[in-house]
């Protein structure tokens, strides 16, 4: 199994970005004045479950307006008619969280997190909570291995990883400098190929004055140079 986390903070961008609608969002619910924005609020907001909001909130302001006792119906209209125009703008926030687009350029091919995934916590935050961060890893982040054909290449491309990294630490040893800083791309790996084998066809033999070249011959061509220049 392999975990990629960058995937995971790639898609927490999304958050960041999104997070000013999302407070424009809670903002407008307070402004119903019907309780406290919730983690419950938020999600049946974002599936257009609004009716018990717009039910609660009407309600209330049918109770406003028995208890200050207006009885003029052009009064009780205009109240109403303001009432809705209220509630609208929470709908159109609702709308501005679900019509969001984030600033995807150089993220492509990384998967927009979804807003199911995202937790409005009681203190006020909109985050990615434990256990999303996990189904994110899992669904977006994490491959296994499937079959025994996977698992014997891995096997496989495991144990010629780990010869080249014996290879490159016994080339350490000796002091034979296989890369430097504009062939090591690789960790060396083209450069150990292309000095130490030749490729004809389909077959690859080792070249015969590189193994002495490696053990001694680098060195000695080095302290040439070196008594060169120092003259």
């Amino acid at each position: 199994m392999t975990e990629d986390k960058t995937v995971l903070k790639s898609m927490s961008k999304d958050l960041v970005q999104i997070r000013p609608t999302l407070s424009k969002l809670v903002d407008a619910y307070l402004e119903l004045e019907i309780g406290e924005f919730s983690n419950e609020i938020f999600h049946n907001s974002l599936g257009r479950k609004t009716a018990s909001i717009r039910e609660k909130y009407f309600n209330n302001i049918k109770d406003e307006i028995r208890a200050a006792g207006i009885k003029s119906s052009v009064v009780q209209k205009t109240m109403m008619n303001g009432a809705e125009d209220q509630f609208q703008n929470f709908i159109r926030k609702v709308d501005a969280v679900l019509n969001f687009d984030s600033n995807r350029i150089g993220r492509e091919d990384i998967p927009v997190l979804n807003l199911k995934n995202v937790t409005y916590f009681d203190y006020g935050a909109f985050e990615i909570s434990e256990k999303d961060t996990e189904d994110i890893l899992e669904k977006y982040c994490r491959k296994y291995l499937e079959g025994d054909q996977e698992h014997e290449t891995y096997e496989k491309v495991k144990n010629f990883l780990e010869v080249f990294e014996d290879l490159t630490d016994h080339f350490d040893k000796i002091g034979y400098r296989y890369a430097n800083e504009y062939s090591d791309t690789n960790k060396g790996m083209s450069t150990i190929a292309n000095s130490f084998f030749d490729f004809k066809g389909d077959k690859i033999t080792i070249r015969p004055n590189s193994i002495r070249w490696a053990v001694s011959g680098q060195k000695e061509e080095l302290e040439k140079r070196t008594k060169r220049f120092s003259r």
